[in-house]
């Protein structure tokens, strides 16, 4: 038996290949993972599980296209003797220009592929991640190393400076983030070094991690118990505010402070001979906010989450605290809770004040920032990305535009043009979003919006055409004129990268497939829905037509083919549905 084979013995609870990962496959993984996690009995463990296995899987999809580019590009054109720099080099120009299509092909054409398969055996849950072709030899030492480090490592914070620091001065290439995101990530499941293996054989390479069972079992000990007051209690509370540093100011009614832990006064490089200094350091805000006013301390008897800023004694830093406290009235003080949040620079991007504030002020931008954004941030951090990461994949770009809108806003009052274009686009932004579209801009009196799912795209479409039928009825009753929109589609690879400044950024789609998709819109007509040939061949088993025809376009050098769809049908909670225009 090879290491790449299983036995009789072993059961296999999950296997899956794959060409790329841009489509449903990656999905298939992480479906197919999180079943078998929830199966053994543990799912707050199949977010870490899945995030390592799609980890594995995305960098055995770059070495395998590493593999066949060398193989199939530089060997046959008889290039195989110069060194590794310089068809490495050659191999990233072509990701950055074609992106993975063309290794796509050649690896469905010589049948090579990234295997994903996890199999139960002698108590052991076995992940294996497996690819063509192997690594080169500093690239296997670096990784040994790595998972070494990674090992004795704390946080992640060292590995994210040291990335940052190399950017591309660095002279020698080595794996990404992602392999150290791998390891901390086993290692905070209580793994070893041990369980991860990264085993090379001739031809094929496979990434190896294996869970005892235990691991997923619950280990609930019994009944729940209440933690009572206690002596216990007293000492467990003394030793959290010891080991997590927690300091404590005691103020009186007025907001002068009376008491400082020396916790606190070692946090902002202030001496206990100069602890006279503390009281300076606290902005008049804060005592504004606690101490007076309709919502001061002594009247609530407590706050909670205050957020503050201090700048050290040398100003060389500032830190952030969260603070909490409560109104003593026997004592006729107040007593406060100071949790510093960060040390870094980046404590500045959290802003200062009441929970409360912070709150009202995130619901009103929120509605400001678009959706996909909000998740995919999320799905960043439990990665432990700091950034929006930029992605490569299939999308349906969806453009409308209401037809003759600027004319029809000369004749109205300024109030009732918000009016119209709010009633227009809340009609329009429902469908799509119940239909799992993302709203990417609104582009005055226009939506770019992106789908995973073309057919939903469409459904989309016809649903917003059907519902702005039904309002100009009522509209032609009322004497007022129709509101008419364009609608056009189109599918393909698409770039979803950040765009801006530091101080503004959009993250958004790109590329030639958006850009095709705002002109066939452009092309369109009222009532309709316009699509690409490529949407076309996605959901043609659920649509007809009526009428197809060839135009060109801005920036295509050939003609491209575009339909307009007559009737869209779909399952919808088990039902058939319909929708003709």
């Amino acid at each position: 038996m090879t290491e790449f084979e299983t036995t009789e013995s072993q059961e296999v609870l999950f296997e899956t290949t794959a060409y790329e990962l841009y489509s449903g496959i990656k999905n298939q993984i992480k479906d197919g993972v999180r079943k078998v996690i929830f199966d053994l009995g543990r799912r707050q463990l199949a977010g870490p599980v899945t995030s390592v296995v799609l980890e594995l899987a995305d960098n055995a999809l770059k070495a395998l296209y590493k593999h066949v580019f060398f193989e199939y590009a530089i060997k046959e054109t008889g290039l195989g003797d110069i060194p590794y720099e310089q068809w490495n080099t050659i191999f990233k120009e072509e990701i950055e220009t074609n992106y993975a299509r063309n290794f796509e092909r050649v690896c469905r054409e010589q049948s090579l592929a990234v295997v994903v398969r996890i199999t139960q055996q002698d108590g052991m849950l076995r992940i294996d991640v497996i690819n063509d072709g192997v690594p080169r030899e500093s690239e296997y030492q670096y990784l040994k190393k790595l998972l070494k480090d990674t090992s004795r490592a704390q946080s992640i914070q060292r590995f994210i400076d040291e990335e940052e620091q190399s950017g591309d001065a660095q002279a020698v290439e080595t794996p990404g983030l992602g392999w150290t995101l791998i390891f901390l990530t086993l290692k905070g499941l209580g793994l070893s070094p041990h369980n991860f293996q990264f085993i090379v054989g001739k031809t094929r390479t496979t990434a190896r991690v294996e869970f005892p069972l235990e691991v997923f079992h619950s280990g609930d000990s019994g009944e729940v118990k209440l933690l009572e007051a206690s002596e216990i209690k007293d000492k467990m509370i003394a030793r959290i505010f010891t080991q997590l540093h927690y300091g404590l100011v005691v103020f009186n009614e007025k907001g002068d402070v009376l008491q400082v832990s020396r916790d606190l006064l070692e946090q902002l490089g202030i001496a206990p001979k100069s602890i006279s200094e503390f009281p300076r350091l606290l902005k008049a805000r804060f005592a504004e906010d606690v101490f007076s006013g309709p919502f001061n301390v002594s009247l609530v008897e407590h706050f909670e989450n205050y957020r503050l800023k201090v700048n050290t004694i040398d100003d060389k830093r500032e830190l952030l605290y969260n603070i909490s406290g409560i109104f003593n009235r026997e004592m006729k003080q107040v007593e406060t809770c100071w949790q510093l949040i960060n040390l870094t620079q980046e404590a500045g991007t959290l802003s200062e004040g009441s929970i409360f504030e912070n709150v009202h002020l995130q619901s009103i931008i929120r509605p400001y920032i678009p959706g996909m954004i909000l998740e995919k941030a999320r799905d960043s951090l439990r990665h432990g990305f700091l950034h929006l990461p930029n992605e490569h994949r299939e999308l349906s770009i969806f453009f409308l535009d209401l037809i003759g809108f600027t004319t029809k806003s000369e004749k109205l009052e300024p109030a009732k043009v918000i009016d119209l274009l709010n009633l227009s686009m809340g009609i329009a932004v429902k469908s799509i979003e119940i239909h799992h579209g993302y709203i990417d801009k609104f582009l005055g009196d226009g939506i770019m919006a992106i789908f995973l799912d073309p057919l939903e795209a469409v459904i989309a479409a016809f649903e917003i055409q059907k519902n702005f039928a039904g309002l100009n009825e009522y509209r032609r009753i009322s004497g007022e004129e129709p509101i008419e929109m364009r609608i056009g589609i189109n599918t393909g690879m698409v770039i979803l990268g950040s765009v801006g400044t530091r101080k503004r950024m959009d993250w958004t789609a790109l590329g030639d497939v958006v850009n095709t998709a705002s002109r066939i819109e452009k092309s369109g007509e009222a009532n309709s829905v316009l699509v690409s040939e490529s949407t076309y061949e996605k959901v043609k088993d659920h649509v007809t037509v009526r009428r197809s025809f060839t135009q060109k376009v801005k920036g295509k050098e050939e003609q491209i083919m575009l339909h307009f769809l007559q009737s869209v049908n779909y399952l919808s909670g088990g039902e058939k549905k319909y929708i003709e225009l």
